[in-house]
């Protein structure tokens, strides 16, 4: 591939480099003989880059586009088929998204923050989260499944993957992306953001990877945290109190009439200091938790205890920010920026058809894993590169489902590729940004915008 200047589509220069990827390709055996007709970079472009309708191709459709970049690449689909689901293919192709993050990781150095209002307080921003999705149950041996994330009626799904994402917020960087089983607890991967974490750092998580050894550590780092709180951990109002404080009695008793309650309480067996910020939450909003809590427990043949019960009043939260620094009307605020995580879920699933794997051969369907992976970094480098640009030139937001839409509709990616074009590419991307490539503008603010611009979480939304 010819080296292009163009400084955010380079990145593909890097990674889809022919003679590397040869290279790669014969340190997995993908290729054992020089004189095989596939060169390896045309098996990896043909499964990573986006065209419109590829991510959901045949084998003789992947055979097709694997011509394209490589002429002499004529094969048929059954001989693909016995490349692509042996270990060689998935090792080949996890090389390559190891390539793809470290080159991203590297690139990304060189872009500063953007963060605006409270949030100028933190040098990064580190949300963590994952989604679930169902594959063949054939494969369950490899990804045991569970009724997280299944079917309606709590039908337990036999084989399920499980995306683990971390991402830097302030930069759009995807700091960790890793796949697992289904049915792995995401608890038991709370201390994987423990390496990434400097002092100063700010990480957002929801319930699911909730544990106090972790919130201890990022303390002891100087970074740090803001969590949902479950209802089922010991609260102390006192360091030494010998019995834990029934807490839904303790604030309907004594915070009866306050709509936000900030508190210094210690949790736990191992009493950990820190700052409990509860919001009241309307009537309406109260009883639909209830319907969900009630239909829950039914289907799951389980109780629901009086103490989660009458926490169902509240969205609590936990933090070990100074009252001074941020104020307990803006955490709520603050935390709903891990919402952007699930667009960023919601945008793999519909555009860039990640939970869409067939086959029941492991070995194939971790080369669609690890090509699609390898595909949203891509994309999130490209977005976040065209995001300083938008900031720049438009005084406004990029859009990454229009831009993946851009980039998917022609197979405008894939065709710079083929003509070595990608210079001209960005150029015309940087035309067209204002027209065709930016979020419409509404009279509903942007979290950003929330969150820069002080609106306390209370006065919008109760229901976090």
């Amino acid at each position: 591939m010819q080296q292009s200047t163009s400084p955010i589509l380079s990145i593909l220069d890097d990674i889809l480099n022919n003679e590397s990827c040869y290279q790669l390709a014969k340190q997995h055996k993908f290729i054992q003989r020089d004189s095989s007709k596939i060169r390896g970079h045309e098996f990896v472009k043909a499964l990573v880059l986006p065209t419109q309708g590829s991510l959901e191709d045949s084998l003789n459709d992947i055979c097709a586009r694997m011509r394209q970049f490589n002429p002499d690449a004529d094969i048929s689909a059954s001989a693909l088929a016995q490349r692509i689901n042996k270990t060689s293919a998935a090792r080949f192709m996890k090389h390559i998204f190891e390539k793809v993050l470290q080159t991203a990781r590297e690139k990304f150095e060189k872009q500063n923050p953007s963060l605006e209002g409270p949030l100028k307080t933190f040098n990064n921003i580190f949300i963590q989260d994952s989604t679930v999705f169902e594959i063949n149950k054939k494969l369950s041996q490899y990804f045991p499944g569970t009724k997280r994330g299944g079917k309606k009626g709590g039908n337990t799904c036999k084989s399920q993957v499980k995306i683990d994402l971390i991402q830097n917020f302030a930069t759009g960087k995807i700091e960790e992306v890793q796949i697992y089983e289904g049915k792995r607890p995401d608890q038991s991967l709370s201390d994987k953001i423990i390496g990434k974490l400097n002092k100063g750092d700010l990480v957002l998580r929801d319930l699911g990877y909730f544990k106090i050894e972790v919130f201890k550590t990022i303390m002891a780092i100087g970074a740090f945290f803001i969590s949902r709180f479950p209802s089922h951990v010991k609260v102390y109002l006192n360091q030494n109190d010998p019995n834990p404080v029934n807490l839904g009695e303790h604030l309907n008793k004594y915070y009866k009439y306050q709509s936000i309650i900030d508190l210094q309480v210690w949790i736990g067996d191992e009493r950990l200091k820190i700052r409990l910020i509860i919001y009241r939450i309307p009537k309406d909003i109260v009883r639909e938790r209830l319907r969900k809590t009630n239909k829950s427990a039914k289907e799951m043949g389980r109780t629901t205890s009086k103490q989660k019960l009458a926490l169902l009043e509240f969205s609590i939260f936990i933090s070990n920010i100074p009252q001074d620094v941020i104020t307990a009307e803006m955490i709520g605020t603050i935390y709903r920026l891990r919402w952007e995580v699930e667009l960023i879920f919601k945008t793999w699933k519909s555009q860039l058809k990640l939970d869409i794997l067939e086959g029941i051969c492991l070995h194939r369907i971790q080369c669609l894993l690890w090509s699609r992976l390898s595909l949203v970094i891509i994309i999130a480098h490209i977005t976040a590169g065209f995001f300083n640009c938008a900031t720049a030139m438009c005084k406004g937001e990029i859009s990454p489902t229009k831009l993946i839409h851009y980039l998917l509709k022609h197979g405008f990616l894939s065709q710079a590729i083929v003509n070595q074009t990608l210079e001209e590419l960005e150029l015309q991307m940087l035309r067209d940004m204002p027209r065709r490539l930016m979020k419409d503008k509404r009279n509903r603010t942007t979290m950003r915008q929330r969150v820069s611009e002080f609106e306390a979480y209370y006065g919008w939304c109760y229901a976090a």
